[in-house]
């Protein structure tokens, strides 16, 4: 961010600009981690199964 501020003849780096720096980069990472562990969907069931220990008839 130095670097930055340097080539473009600032004195300091902003602040606003350095802290949503920060937060787009742990936000990308939040983003990638529950994209690559998320599970498959399981399917969906047609018909809701009796309760245990009900006998229909």
């Amino acid at each position: 961010m130095i670097r930055i501020a340097d080539l473009m003849g600032w004195e300091k780096f902003p602040p606003e600009w350095s802290l949503g720096i920060t937060f787009a980069i742990l936000g990308a990472g939040v983003v990638f981690s529950l994209w690559k562990t998320r599970q498959a969907e399981p399917p969906h069931k047609a018909s809701v199964a009796p309760e245990h220990g009900r006998q229909e008839g």
